[in-house]
Parts: C-alpha cells; structure tokens; sequence
C-alpha cells in the first residue's frame, strides 16, 4: 500500500494501534488517530533524518511530536489556535530524557516547541521546515488558498506537506454541525480532486496518485460515517 490512501476499514486502525504498542511508542487518545500518526511518522522516519525540522499544525490533542520525540527528534515545532503546550508527564517510554533536554527546556528552547498562531498565516520564517504535517485539521473552517500557500512558504524546496483529513467519496452532509467549536466538512472525492489542483498552484505535486479505493465507513461520529483519507505533498518550486 502506498502512502496516498483512503483508510478503508477498521482493521486498519487497530493494527495501527498494535504496531505503535508493540514498539512502546506512545499512541493518541482517540484510537482512531492512530491511523493516520503512524502513516505520518511512518512516512517523516522513512524519507529524512533525525536532523529535520519538523512543524505540526493544528497540533493540539496530536501525538505526533512525541512519537518524533522518543525517535531522537528534536527540531520539533507545533502550533494551535488552541492554548498548546507540551505534556510534562514523564512516561516510561521517554527514556531519551535527558539532562541536555532539560537543561535547553530551562532556557526556552525544549526539544518540542509549541505557540498559539494561526497556520493560515504563522510567523515561522520562510524555509524553515523540512516535514510539516496537518493531521484533521483542514476539515475544520481553514482556508485551503491559504493552506496551501503558507505551507509552501514555510517548506524548503524539496520539503514534503503530510495532510489528512475526514473523508468519504459521496458528499456527507454535516447539516452545520461542528468538532471543538470549530466548522467541519467531510470531503468528497470532487473536493479532493480541486484541493490537489489548488496545491500545485502553491508548488506542490503528490509524491504518487492517490489511490481512493475504499470499502467500508472506519469512522462514525455525530451520526455522520466517513473515513480519513491521507496524502503527501512534495515542495517542487520555489514562487
């Protein structure tokens, strides 16, 4: 299976889960994130180093930085529009604790770097990210012009945009209802399609097609069943 997919079935999320447990990573609270943070690390420990930067947008209840973490990452940011800040707890998978961590988190510069700004517009400077990941962040009311061309700003060429996001192939209608006070959309294939046109517009291409094979909704929430769907996105052009 390649990284561009739909997540089509349940089975998929618990083996997703499995995987993070059996490696004594740490996996999110909600189970059925574990999908698309596994495909996201994943995908960052199989294309870079641990010398990368990596930015995680929309980073409130996502685990991602951690997972990075415990893997010898640190040149780790995320920001929110909610009030962020990294969990203090010591859990026995962060046995790479270490003084230096420590000694850096005192002087304002820990190993995860969070701040409450706006991903449409964050004042990160220009190129300075090599992964930046948005993981169900786009269906809640951000603007994809926007999106797209700040998150292109802040990637060096080359840089990759990891993006999922609530899916399914048919219009769901989410008759106004909203996640975390915010707006929400379920995707359909359509706006899918003119997303990744949109993208290119900002210099971006799919690092491969996306494969929109499904079977059953993995996901059901508010009376709404859906699935994620998961895409990378490479930084070609410097505009």
């Amino acid at each position: 299976m390649g990284a561009n997919v739909v997540l089509r079935e349940k089975s998929e999320i618990e083996a997703a889960y499995n995987e993070l447990k059996t490696k004594g990573l740490p996996f999110p609270d909600d189970i059925n994130k574990c999908w698309d943070e596994s495909k996201a690390f994943d995908f960052i420990t199989g294309h870079g180093s641990k010398d990368d930067s990596v930015l995680d947008v929309g980073t409130f209840k996502c685990r991602l930085l951690e997972l990075l973490y415990e893997k010898r990452y640190r040149k780790l940011y995320g920001c929110d529009l909610a009030p962020v800040e990294w969990r203090r707890r010591i859990y026995p998978y962060l046995f790479n604790f270490s003084l230096g961590d420590l000694v850096m988190s005192m002087l304002g510069m820990p190993p995860i770097r969070l701040s409450r700004q706006n991903l449409e517009n964050t004042g990160y400077r220009s190129g300075s990210f090599d992964f930046i990941t948005s993981l169900s962040v786009i269906e809640h009311g951000v603007g994809l012009e926007n999106y797209f061309k700040e998150m292109s700003r802040l990637l060096r060429k080359g840089g990759y945009l990891i993006t999922s996001a609530d899916y399914w192939p048919d219009k769901v209608d989410t008759g106004g209802a909203g996640l975390f006070g915010l707006k929400w959309n379920i995707f359909d294939r359509s706006e899918i399609e003119e997303m990744i046109r949109l993208a290119g517009k900002s210099g971006f291409t799919l690092t491969e097609p996306i494969d929109f094979t499904y079977k059953n909704p993995a996901i059901e929430l508010k009376g709404k069943r859906y699935a994620f769907i998961f895409f990378v996105l490479q930084k070609k052009e410097i505009l």
